[in-house]
């Protein structure tokens, strides 16, 4: 089963090399040691629990203030994938290990995120004494079961692969098979926006209708560039039902555009890519006088 797993991981990295093999091998199994006193709280002050939770699956992910310590959490990517484990009703707690050199900085990044789940401000680093974690910090976040035993290494929002392996591990129980079995949808995957004004904000609709035989489920949306805002529904959706998929579109350049979406979901040709066409125009709206 492991030697399975630690293959698998390797294909959703993307790497084969007998060092990453010979490290997720060895960590396959391994057991995650708590410190004594383990205190989580919000935004690293208010208090909130300090039993680890007793569930069939957990994550634990563990970053220190090395480089660039915002680049590394992605907090915002963690809160989305944090709302679609709820709204797939998937109780998966999330343990989030943080061993900051400057306890300041990364209070103000939780602060600046709106990250208001719990973490751990381990400021003497005694998870990384009591179990010598891996220095790459994509090999730092692991998929645990009820013995916090390790059955899978890997970030979930640094790496889109992960994230679905994890989803279909945590998918065997009662919603089995939702993301193994492939649907087929019906989707006008274009939208011409016509002709925009520099930051002139523009929304959109695109509907994903499944017409297959399996439910329809969305795991993760990449837009090519932060001028594209894109939200919908990670609720699985039955054949004839439709996913809206809103986008919201602000060009911050002049000239022709052509965005753009990637949604990944168990149809066969996942990602499925939307489009969103127009031109900004080459004045801009006028100032409001006072």
């Amino acid at each position: 089963m492991c030697c399975v797993l630690a293959l698998n991981l390797l294909s959703c990295l993307g790497s084969r090399d007998n060092s990453t093999e010979k490290l997720m091998l060895e960590w396959e199994g391994k057991k995650i040691i708590f410190p004594e006193k383990t205190q989580f709280a919000l935004y690293g002050k208010d208090f909130v629990f300090d039993t680890i939770p007793d569930a069939e699956f957990k994550i634990l992910t563990y970053v220190d203030s090395t480089g660039c310590a915002s680049c590394k959490l992605r907090l915002p990517s963690w809160l989305d994938f944090i709302a679609q484990l709820d709204s797939m009703k998937l109780n998966v707690p999330i343990l989030f290990i943080l061993h900051p050199f400057d306890s300041r900085e990364l209070k103000a990044i939780l602060s600046r995120d709106n990250f208001n789940y719990p973490v751990c401000m381990d400021t003497k680093d005694e998870f990384n004494k009591l179990n010598h974690f891996p220095p790459d910090f994509q090999f730092q976040t692991f998929l645990l079961n009820r013995n916090n035993e390790v059955l899978a290494i890997g970030n979930p929002v640094h790496n889109y692969r992960i994230k679905e392996f994890y989803l279909k591990m945590f998918l065997k129980g009662d919603l089995e098979n939702e993301t193994g079995d492939q649907t087929t949808i019906e989707a006008n995957t274009t939208i011409n926006l016509g002709h925009l004004k520099k930051e002139q904000e523009k929304d959109t609709v695109i509907y994903i209708k499944n017409v297959g035989p399996n439910k329809l489920v969305v795991l993760d949306i990449v837009a090519s560039c932060g001028c594209t805002v894109v939200d919908c529904d990670r609720v699985p959706v039955a054949k004839g039902e439709k996913i809206a998929v809103k986008i919201v579109y602000k060009p911050d350049n002049r000239g022709y555009f052509n965005k753009s979406i990637n949604l990944y979901c168990n149809v066969a040709s996942s990602p499925i890519t939307l489009r969103v066409l127009g031109d900004c125009l080459l004045y801009t709206s006028p100032s409001p006088r006072d």
